[in-house]
């Protein structure tokens, strides 16, 4: 009997010690403590236009971009902007939506990039060839955390493509986003 009641006292002063210790964890100790959770979501589809009439070579074209429909999507399930801690995404499909039959064969490289105005852009999502008869293509997607730029109302998202030839045809086309969200509880 003596030999659990020596156990518990020694359990108890070691979980005794542990508790007076913690509060003497640096800041990014106590973080990686925080508890977490982790959500899959669809950021929704961004249409856009290219025209004919491009030549070929490089193109760039500036996108419309909700910056503030992540806060939206987090407000929904209960989260805010401030609880976030990471963004990545983890999808990117492209898709041409119209003229039936047209393929991306003038494309023979394209890149999405995320920035904030005045500040460099991160490349969120590229594709290198692109295949030739592709109307669909599944993007390559950069592990990169974009949550500071995701929460600004400023975020500007840019197509860069590289053209083996003219764009002969007016083309409307999808972009598909997904990403994981890392919020803290």
């Amino acid at each position: 009997m003596k030999t659990k009641s020596i156990f518990s006292i020694t359990a108890l002063l070691v979980l005794f010690a542990a508790i007076l210790a913690l509060p003497s964890c640096t800041k990014e100790q106590q973080e990686d403590l925080a508890l977490e959770a982790e959500l899959l979501l669809e950021y929704g589809a961004i249409e856009f236009t290219v025209d004919s009439g491009i030549p070929q070579g490089a193109f760039e074209l500036a996108l419309s971009f909700d910056g503030e429909a992540l806060g939206r999507i987090m407000a929904d399930n209960g989260y805010s902007m401030d609880q976030l801690k990471e963004f990545r995404f983890n999808k990117a499909d492209l898709r041409i939506l119209s003229p039936d039959g047209q393929t991306y064969d003038p494309v023979q490289s394209v890149l999405f990039e995320l920035s904030l105005v005045d500040h460099a852009p991160v490349t969120i999502a590229n594709m290198d060839p692109v295949p030739d008869g592709a109307t669909t293509v599944s993007l390559n997607v950069g592990d990169v955390n974009v949550a500071e730029i995701a929460r600004s109302s400023s975020a500007q998202l840019k197509v860069k493509a590289f053209l083996e030839g003219p764009v002969e045809v007016t083309t409307l086309n999808k972009l598909e986003l997904g990403g994981k969200v890392v919020v803290r509880l």
